[in-house]
């Protein structure tokens, strides 16, 4: 959390911050120990993201929104180049995704099976349009996010925005996830990712989608492979090439947790 609220300060745009917490922990005095001095709301129950995301905007006042989870580091110009697409006309901007451990083989096997069609150097065609930011006023027009959610919270507003508000990929703007870094950590973030996957489609209403869930983990990543190995930027190419044994390993960590959270297992 604190590096991820400092690398939105560090960037030398006014901003207006705000924190928001749920179920638990000091994250105020946390801050405070690393010097950083912004609002925070501590809400005592556990809330999914979309109920944070919904208190965060309610408390700012800003004609821009944009939301950072705390497992993420904004790189820079990420706020200025977001400002200058909006401020040509862009109603909702998309961004990519950066590996924040680019030297770890393990990280590159999670940021092929998530991220490869988010990587900054994908064809724009390619590119899936999430880590959105809006105009306030679309948000207002949608009625923000959905609290009751585990997951998919982006992939809903994205659907209300649908035939209203076309979000704009800006591979400029960048923000770094923290992927796994060891064998156990990624097989078992994959699992769990698998597992709320189906949930997250049954939420949405989805049951077709749910029941393909583990085939399409299986299917897909071959296309992931040569989807990242097309969007690497210069030095990333040997990483990805390191990583490729394990991919096929996430991706049945990722299949069973689905059909088991299906109970096909």
């Amino acid at each position: 959390m604190v590096a991820a609220v400092r690398s939105i300060l560090v960037q030398d745009v006014p901003v207006e911050v705000v924190v928001v917490n749920s179920g638990g922990g000091e994250p105020a005095a946390a801050l405070a120990a690393a010097g950083i001095d912004v609002p925070v709301i501590d809400h005592p129950e556990r809330l999914f993201y979309g109920g944070a995301a919904n208190l965060g905007i309610a408390a700012t006042t800003a004609p821009l929104v944009s939301l950072l989870a705390a497992d993420c580091v904004a790189e820079a110009g990420w706020l200025a180049a977001r400002i200058e697409r909006h401020r040509s006309g862009a109603s909702v901007v998309a961004a990519a995704i950066t590996n924040a451990y680019p030297k770890n083989v393990f990280s590159w096997a999670a940021h092929v099976l998530l991220w490869s069609p988010r990587m900054p150097g994908v064809a724009p065609a390619q590119a899936l349009l999430y880590g959105l930011s809006f105009k306030r006023e679309v948000l207002d027009a949608v009625g923000g996010f959905r609290s009751n959610l585990r997951a998919g919270e982006d992939t809903d507003i994205k659907e209300r925005l649908s035939g209203r508000y076309q979000p704009v990929w800006e591979p400029r703007v960048r923000t770094a996830h923290r992927n796994p870094r060891g064998l156990f950590s990624l097989l078992a973030d994959q699992y769990r990712r698998g597992s709320r996957s189906v949930r997250t489609w049954r939420d949405l209403g989805q049951l077709q989608v749910s029941r393909t869930v583990a085939s399409n983990a299986l299917r897909r990543f071959p296309s992931l492979i040569r989807v990242a190995w097309a969007a690497a930027l210069p030095g990333e190419r040997r990483w990805i090439a390191l990583a490729t044994p394990l991919v096929p390993l996430g991706a049945f960590a990722y299949a069973l947790g689905a059909a088991i959270g299906r109970g096909e297992i």
